[in-house]
């Protein structure tokens, strides 16, 4: 089956913006630290770090790590420069939920540290002591700057457009590579997905196969389950039937325990760890998942 990705998916492009507040320590202090410790310059970079402590600074560089991780968790690889592929059956969803990041969550935590900035240098001062500068921190109308989510988007060239056809045989060739490139490209985002399924099922038995009395419930893992389950089908852009399979596997067999069972139950344990290398081997198309039908849900 031939897809025509011009009409399936986008790309997009997510640049996250984020001030680390790291800054090199000047050279005289650098010079005395190595001296002290009979080091030679080229050995060692002094840093210090702007606005560790502030909770203003923390939440904008917390919702900047978890909205690159939304992006991405969302698109699957396109080239090595950032791209992503975004099908269409996750377009909105995803417009959505970065919207939300960008201009809700963002902006209003780098408005909080904006208004609060004058007061948090100077808690700085206390903490960094002799190597507080105040040269060395952004003005704070650059909170805005520093802190931002863009976002680009381009179309996917249709390569069966009819004006194609009539150019030359140089052009031709051009376009023969093109589509060997997106045919490439639904393949590595098949091999994506498997591959992100075969993780968080391989974290899945290491997980439950090591808990202990002192563990905590794996709440977290049942979560990432349930996000990756969530948003298969949405990425599953060449419509592969295991990884399809698997999703629903995941949500019908594993999320029926709770995080407290996995955690009290041995035998949900051991169960959850068979259905986790069951999934993983049919996704690795060692064996064939068997499939619910309506005499097996009648039963």
């Amino acid at each position: 089956m031939t897809i025509n990705l011009s009409r399936e998916a986008v790309l997009v492009k997510a640049t996250f913006h984020s001030w680390t507040g790291d800054k090199r320590v000047d050279d005289k202090t650098a010079l005395t630290f190595n001296e002290a410790v009979d080091t030679q310059k080229a050995a060692l970079r002094h840093t210090k770090k702007l606005l560790s402590k502030s909770e203003y600074a923390a939440n904008c560089r917390t919702i900047i790590s978890t909205a690159r991780k939304y992006h991405r968790d969302n698109t699957v690889p396109w080239t090595y420069d950032g791209w992503g592929l975004l099908p269409k059956g996750n377009f909105e969803k995803y417009q959505e939920q970065m919207r939300e990041f960008a201009d809700n969550a963002l902006y209003g935590a780098a408005s909080l540290l904006f208004e609060n900035f004058s007061q948090e240098i100077e808690k700085d001062r206390e903490i960094l002591g002799q190597l507080f500068d105040y040269e060395a921190y952004i003005m704070p109308h650059q909170v805005f700057e520093r802190f931002h989510i863009e976002l680009q988007y381009e179309p996917i060239v249709d390569l069966n457009a009819p004006q194609f056809d009539a150019m030359s045989t140089s052009v031709d060739r051009i376009m023969e590579q093109a589509r060997t490139r997106h045919d490439e490209a639904i393949e590595n985002a098949t091999r994506n997905l498997r591959s992100r399924i075969e993780t968080i099922l391989a974290d899945t038995i290491n997980r439950l196969e090591n808990i202990d009395d002192k563990s905590r419930k794996p709440s977290a893992l049942l979560r990432s389950i349930e996000e990756l389950a969530d948003v298969l089908p949405r990425l599953n852009i060449s419509g592969d039937a295991d990884i399809s399979q698997a999703a629903q596997q995941m949500k019908d067999r594993i999320l029926f325990f709770s995080a407290q069972e996995l955690k009290d139950n041995e035998a949900a344990r051991a169960e959850v760890i068979m259905i986790a290398k069951e999934i993983s081997g049919a996704v690795g198309r060692k064996i064939k998942l068997p499939v619910k039908t309506a005499e097996m849900a009648e039963v």
